[in-house]
């Protein structure tokens, strides 16, 4: 459990950093004793298990979200738990290789990992989604036989690897969270991808953002220091505060 002292640092430590960098820096805190190298080398599903975990400590198990529906633009709100959407019961890719078989075609693979979604960044910035399948694939497939004869993986066409990521995702299911959405007003359906270390990140950012206005209010109303109000808890803090409006 991090208090209130950790967030903030937490906060600052992650707020000038790109995408990936905070998600490293999350499962850090959620794992000081870990080297934060060995954060890089977990699978995509590893992540994200360890980071709904990770705010199931922080926030609790139930997640209130939201979304806009691509038809009508309606803003659409819905409700997920996080223990069904991402089952500790159910079993993540440890990231060792494997063999997917499509067709006459043998492909032996590992899992991408966050140093993988890390290179293909520069990619994905560009929106270049072909650039960026095709560099993971490159990255992640060590071998490709077509009819049990070995060819060059850069030979690969798009629709097999587009097949190939699709497999790797049921192997690997909390690599890629869904949701599936409704919207009130038009009643159009669709899958919304649910990115837990892009909300959580949210929720931290939200949460120091409050922390620190609490503790510029307390300091005006009692010259108190910052260190000194950090150590508070948020039930005394809260306190403090609304004896102010009193």
């Amino acid at each position: 459990m991090l208090t209130s002292n950790d967030i903030v640092t937490l906060w600052e430590a992650a707020l000038s950093k790109n995408y990936w960098h905070k998600a490293i820096l999350l499962l850090a805190a959620a794992h000081p004793t870990i080297a934060m190298n060995e954060f890089s080398l977990l699978s995509i599903g590893q992540r994200n298990t360890k980071l709904f975990r990770f705010r199931d400590s922080l926030f609790g198990s139930d997640i209130e979200a939201h979304s806009q529906c691509p038809k009508c633009a309606e803003k659409v709100e819905f409700q997920l738990d996080s223990q069904v959407i991402c089952d500790p019961n159910v079993p993540v890719w440890d990231g060792g290789e494997r063999s997917i078989d499509i067709d006459n075609h043998q492909i032996i693979c590992r899992p991408p990992t966050c140093y993988d979604l890390e290179m293909i960044a520069p990619y994905l910035e560009v929106e270049d989604e072909e650039g960026a399948a095709y560099a993971l694939m490159k990255a992640c497939v060590f071998q490709w036989l077509v009819d049990g004869v070995y060819t060059p993986i850069d030979a690969m066409p798009i629709s097999l690897v587009e097949q190939v990521s699709q497999h790797i995702k049921t192997l690997d299911p909390h690599s890629e969270i869904v949701c599936r959405l409704a919207c009130p007003e038009c009643e159009h359906s669709w899958g919304e991808p649910f990115d837990i270390a892009n909300f959580l990140w949210h929720e931290i950012d939200n949460k120091a953002q409050i922390i620190l206005s609490e503790v510029q209010l307390l300091a005006r109303a009692f010259g108190w220091w910052e260190g000194d109000i950090l150590s508070l808890s948020d039930v005394r803090r809260k306190y403090y505060i609304e004896q102010l409006h009193e």
